[in-house]
């Protein structure tokens, strides 16, 4: 930059500094004069920002004046009084986005020598921030009052951008998480030269000290990350750097200690904590063993506990040891409710009763709240608790009711059900007994399907879930028709936090017509049907929505009978299972399988709609739905046993969306007995998918690897939901 006056006592770099932060900071002192005269004063976001960085000071505020934008009438603002030339590649409105509000601050002012020198200096620091690291700035003011401009003559220089990060001395699956560090775009949303990460020379520090703090993480206690050679290409500005890697040794975590005095047995904890020995002491299982260590007292009443954890190197190994400060039990004490306004207070009474006497539990709680909130009767729920000096603990509920009652429509749309319309009414504080009743309607390519139901979320004040329904539906598919009318009930009793049961039993009455189906394939056309059964379910995933570690299965065993002109008892058993196993953050595999056979003494007259069918997005995809398996007249006529398994590979692609490659193979077989020696079935496919809060949204082709004549080449399905 030129056109500086000379100064005696200051370096240039600490003049133009020392002239940036006087004219910021003498702009909020006018501001806070200016402010005092207002009863309430409103500060600009631009101007809450500034002040935040002159007190971090004007070094950091260079860096971090690329996160700040401005609107385009400030842009418009700035342009009128300030004229930038000589720039390469950007745009002058473009390089006001990089002073952010400093360039606003500057020339809403009266425009002096110092305040230009200050823009010109700011200007060249952001353009050393965006992948100019030798640029310079001088400036000059053409015009007089009131019409000065200020004119910045830009020399941008050669472009230095990051290029190949070569990461030696680690393993290679940490390698890219290493190159990501020094790769890392911070310009945010502001253009960088020739729209690539700028190398930054100042930033290559932090990354090394934050990529070893990731390694430190993982359990590498005394790694060192460190650039040990950088190059630039002439040609195209790209820098590469070597990036070495000393890591040290994996450390792993001895058996935890304890010290201090405790009033509970610790072999139980201690047995609890034995899968932790020998894993990586990274930590992400420290704190898990430190918690889990604070639950164990917390659980049995010791409200007030808390556990001192120290750290110490042996070794390879890294020594965890607890002190203990238990502290006095406590147990929970008169429980208090206030805020209810429509809701009979015996209903939230009757299940807090249950626990008065008990160990004080701060997760129990938290469960508790978390399922009044579920129930969807109220808008919020505060527990509040009060420690007594007799060793009690008395609650305090203080509940906000919501809007229980609604009226909701959906819309939507399936490879197999076609379009979907519906519309609901929902009361989720029924009589003012936290019951839930719902009543819909919906219509969709099958046909039409009316349903009510009431839930008891908490049956006795317990964690066990009661809902009754009754149901009127009128759908077709292929090669038969069925009208069907039915009541039931279900009962879904959880046992713990990975384990359930649903019981359930129905009475059904339906009517099926044929549409292509010969009449002696169908069954009986008129019948009723009595049944019950148990689903047990056991669920360590980790996310049910959208799952990708762990085990999932459930067991299914049903009992019923068939009215017809005869009566057909019958037993059904169904099992699945799946297991997701990740590569990665970014990949994992899925296995799962499932089968099913239906035990009766009258195959002939046993109705098709209670036969099993396959095919679709959740069986053998290379077939649509229900299209698989034995047939009579061109029309599928379902079977009395199946078996499905599938191998998939799941990979993200960006932001939300994942692509998944995967091989199912199964049978369906007209007879329980003929499973065996019925033709595998085997597809394979590509598929693309949305991980949405909902639950992941799923577009798949599967193609058919064992095609037969009038078999499908292959079968494209989208649905909404995680497959099992």
């Amino acid at each position: 930059m030129t056109n500086l006056p000379p100064s005696s006592n200051y370096s240039l770099r600490s003049l133009r500094i020392l002239r940036a932060s006087t004219l910021i900071l003498s702009f909020f002192f006018a501001f806070g004069l200016i402010s005092t005269s207002f009863a309430k004063p409103k500060i600009s976001k631009h101007i809450k920002t500034a002040r935040k960085e002159l007190n971090e000071g004007i070094a950091q505020t260079t860096k971090k004046i690329r996160n700040t934008n401005l609107t385009p009438q400030q842009a418009n603002v700035a342009t009128s009084k300030l004229h930038i030339q000589g720039l390469r590649g950007i745009s002058q409105k473009e390089a006001l986005l990089m002073l952010g509000n400093i360039a606003d601050l500057i020339v809403e002012s009266e425009i002096s020598q110092s305040r230009a020198d200050d823009v010109a200096f700011l200007l060249e620091q952001a353009l050393r921030q965006h992948g100019y690291p030798e640029a310079e700035v001088s400036w000059k003011i053409v015009g007089s009052a009131p019409n000065k401009t200020v004119i910045l003559t830009v020399n941008q220089g050669p472009t230095r951008n990051m290029g190949v990060v070569k990461v030696t001395g680690i393993k290679e699956e940490l390698k890219p998480e290493i190159a990501a560090y020094f790769k890392h775009d911070k310009s945010s949303k502001i253009p960088t030269a020739e729209k690539k990460i700028p190398f930054i020379p100042d930033n290559m520090k932090l990354a090394e000290e934050n990529a070893t703090s990731y390694l430190l993480s993982q359990g590498y206690w005394k790694a060192q990350v460190k650039i040990t050679n950088q190059h630039i290409h002439p040609d195209s500005g790209l820098v590469d750097l070597d990036v070495h890697v000393s890591s040290g040794p994996l450390y792993k975590l001895s058996p935890v200690k304890f010290t201090g005095s405790s009033p509970l047995p610790l072999s139980p904890l201690r047995k609890k904590l034995e899968k932790y020995n020998q894993s990586p002491a990274n930590t992400q299982n420290i704190l898990l063993i430190q918690s889990q260590v604070l639950e164990y007292f917390l659980s049995q009443g010791y409200t007030l506990a808390s556990v001192n954890m120290n750290q110490e190197l042996v070794g390879t190994h890294a020594q965890l040891t607890f002190d203990l400060n238990i502290g006095q039990k406590y147990r929970i004490g008169k429980v208090t409710i206030t805020g209810l306004e429509h809701t009979d207070p015996f209903i939230l009474k009757r299940r807090f009763d249950r626990i008065v006497g008990r160990p004080y539990d701060p997760a129990k709680m938290d469960l508790n709240q978390k399922k009044l909130m579920a129930s969807g009767a109220f808008k919020s729920v505060q527990i509040s608790n009060h420690p007594n000096p007799d060793g009690t603990i008395d609650l305090d509920l203080k509940i906000k009711e919501g809007q229980a009652r609604g009226i909701s429509t959906y819309l939507g749309a399936g490879s197999f059900e076609g379009p979907i319309f519906g519309i609901g009414y929902h009361d989720r504080n029924f009589r003012g007994k936290i019951q839930s009743l719902a009543i819909s309607a919906e219509y969709s390519g099958l046909g039409i399907l009316g349903r009510a139901s009431i839930t008891e979320p908490m049956l006795f004040g317990s964690d066990r879930q009661l809902m009754l329904s009754t149901f009127l539906l009128s759908h077709e598919f292929d090669g038969y028709k069925k009208y069907e009318l039915g009541i039931g009930a279900e009962l879904i009793w959880k046992l713990s936090e990975a384990y359930s049961i649903r019981f359930y039993g129905d009475a059904l009455a339906a009517t099926v017509n044929s549409v292509g189906l010969p009449e002696d394939a169908l069954g009986y056309q008129d019948y009723g049907v009595l049944r019950a059964g148990i689903t047990q379910m056991l669920d360590y995933r980790n996310n049910p929505l959208s799952p990708n570690k762990g085990f999932h299965g459930e067991l299914t065993t049903e009992t019923g009978a068939v009215s017809g002109s005869s009566v057909i008892p019958y037993s059904r058993l169904i099992l699945q299972a799946s297991y997701r196993q990740p590569i990665n953050d970014q990949q994992y595999l899925v296995f799962s399988g499932q089968a099913g056979t239906i035990f009766n003494n009258d195959s002939q007259n046993f109705p098709v709609d209670l036969r099993y069918f396959s095919g679709g997005s959740n069986s053998i995809r290379s077939f649509p739905r229900r299209e698989m398996g034995p047939t009579a007249d061109g029309n599928y006529k379902g079977g009395e046993a199946y078996w499905v398994s599938t191998i998939e590979y799941n990979r993200k692609v960006a932001g939300p969306l994942w692509t998944n490659l995967f091989v199912d193979a199964g049978a369906l077989s007209e007879f329980a007995g003929d499973l065996t020696s019925t033709d595998v079935e085997l597809a394979a496919g590509l598929g693309f998918w949305l991980n949405l809060p909902i639950g992941p949204i799923r577009a798949e082709y599967g193609y058919n690897l064992t095609r037969d004549s009038g078999e499908p080449a292959g079968t494209f399905h989208f649905t909404i939901g995680v497959s099992f």
